[in-house]
């Protein structure tokens, strides 16, 4: 994921020093793939570079909102951001509980 990104957008790494990590503790306490959560965050944030839907300070890398806002919404932290797109991810693909507090917008309207 390293070299991955590296490649397409080397400020990123220094901008986010920890988000690979972040993606890894957090999906694997989840038991959702890391590579797949890494790699749509790629694609939201356009490699972290940002843009249209959020901005670095939203700790969003899935472009999450809540049901009628048009807003993307903000996190506290890159954890709090990351963990909120795992369990974005998770509640899609899965009925399991979330081992964690749920802090994903939406998930109280999702049927499972």
């Amino acid at each position: 994921l390293q070299a991955f990104l590296q490649r397409n957008n080397p400020q990123a790494l220094r901008a986010f020093p920890e988000i690979i990590d972040l993606y890894l503790e957090e999906a694997s306490i989840e038991g959702v793939n890391s590579d797949i959560a890494f790699t749509q965050a790629l694609l939201e944030t356009n490699f972290f570079r940002f843009g249209t839907t959020a901005q670095p300070n939203q700790n969003n890398f899935a472009s999450l909102r809540d049901v009628g806002d048009t807003e993307t919404a903000t996190f506290p932290n890159l954890r709090t951001g990351v963990r909120a797109h795992i369990q974005m991810l998770k509640t899609y693909a899965s009925v399991e509980p979330f081992v964690q507090e749920t802090v994903t917008p939406r998930f109280r309207f999702i049927a499972r």
